[in-house]
């Protein structure tokens, strides 16, 4: 456990504790018997928090982005290094003026997509400039175009005259502590279910419907949202407590689909939609009760 909880940034850090609420009473119980999966990786604040607050017998975390996995591969094996890389790029931006910022933005967005072609495994400086681009583009959205290319715009920070922080050293090493037993894999969400034993729970954060489907260059469409409530309905007769989060509709997709799931609606979930401004939206959590 660690002294101070780390408070990693990502989108359902607004939503744990409606999440946790709906935990099964003997994960929450006896969390050490459990297999704790995330098929769908995202900004790592869900898995994070599990880890620090319930500490399960073992954490599957996946992602089909390998650019995301590199970088929590490169925190887990490599962190000293990581952060030595980070220190470089987070002081000299820092002496930068308003308008070298924006060129350093795009030079260095030129340099990730050129390395992403030549990705093998568990490489430093992309997982060092994959954190960068994530605090310095738009929202933070990892956005990409056909070709797989990373195209998130710059993002114009409330303050131009406010240096963003980069990384956190503390943070970065406490963090590779942290995971060293968890287990990162790339790839379709699906393949997950290998990893499922006797007490286990599936915490699902997909692309939400009806939502923007530029996060991976295959996108995420209706058939996939249906072909993703196949694979829940599948999990549950495997016997595993499932969780998902998505976004409201009013057409019944999710009764149709979901027959065997609690759906509960989360009002007023507040959602960036440029740096400076929030709007609240409704989500939804769909769950069973037993596995």
């Amino acid at each position: 456990m660690l002294k101070s909880p780390i408070k990693w940034a990502g989108g359902k850090s607004r939503l744990m504790k409606e999440i946790e609420v709906v935990y099964p009473q003997n994960f929450v119980e006896h969390p050490e018997t459990f297999t704790y999966i995330e098929p769908f990786a995202g900004g790592g604040s869900s898995w994070i928090y599990v880890l620090q607050t319930y500490n399960p017998k073992a954490i599957i975390v996946n992602d089909v982005n390998p650019m995301l996995i590199n970088f929590w591969e490169v925190v887990k094996k490599y962190p000293t290094e990581l952060c030595d890389v980070l220190e470089g790029i987070q002081s000299k931006y820092a002496s930068m003026t308003w308008e070298e910022r924006k060129d350093a933005y795009h030079e260095a967005k030129n340099a990730f997509n050129e390395l992403k072609r030549h990705y093998v495994d568990t490489d430093i400086e992309l997982a060092a400039l994959f954190l960068f681009l994530n605090k310095t583009c738009f929202n933070g959205l990892y956005r990409t175009n056909k070709k797989g290319d990373f195209n998130t715009a710059f993002g114009k920070p409330a303050n131009p005259n406010v240096t963003p922080v980069i990384y956190n050293r503390q943070d970065i090493m406490e963090l590779s502590r942290m995971i060293q037993n968890v287990v990162f894999t790339c790839g379709d969400y699906k393949h997950t279910a290998n990893y499922i034993t006797d007490n286990t729970l599936v915490y699902l954060d997909p692309p939400y419907r009806g939502t923007w489907t530029g996060y991976s260059q295959n996108g995420f469409d209706e058939s996939d949202q249906e072909e993703l409530a196949r694979f829940c309905n599948s999990l549950i007769d495997e016997n595993c407590y499932v969780i998902e989060s998505n976004s409201m509709c009013h057409n019944n997709f999710f009764e149709k689909n979901y027959p065997d799931f609690h759906i509960k609606v989360v009002n007023n979930v507040s959602r960036n939609v440029r740096p400076t401004a929030e709007r609240k939206v409704q989500e939804i959590l769909m769950y069973n009760l037993t596995a």
